[in-house]
């Protein structure tokens, strides 16, 4: 953001310094933001692949680490998940049933669901 001009030298020190001061001593949250992060970015794919009339899944109960291996990511990722995404074929299973929105979501105050 620097580099483009969006925000000034001071703002860019600020944020790098909260970040680095958030995350310097805690390789937990580290993580956590990592999947949190990537977790995002998969169901933006998953919902832009509907838009485009794909199907997808996201796949878990895979070797992070053969994937690694084989794809040559380096230790500094965490494999999170895996996407397949293709065009529907017959005979695919229909959706699963799902909760509805007041099932799962609530406003305004907390509700145990």
């Amino acid at each position: 953001m620097l580099k483009s001009g969006s925000i000034d030298q001071k703002s860019h020190d600020g944020w790098l310094g909260m970040a680095t001061g958030m995350y310097k001593d805690n390789p937990q949250l580290v993580r956590d933001e990592a999947i949190r992060s990537a977790s995002l970015a998969g169901m933006n794919l998953m919902i832009a692949a509907q838009a485009k009339g794909f199907v997808s899944g996201a796949m878990v109960g895979f070797d992070p680490e053969g994937v690694k291996k084989v794809l040559g990511i380096s230790d500094r990722y965490v494999p999170v998940m895996l996407i397949a995404v293709g065009p529907e074929a017959p005979g695919n299973w229909p959706r699963k049933p799902r909760f509805s929105v007041d099932q799962v979501l609530s406003f305004n105050k907390f509700k145990e669901f």
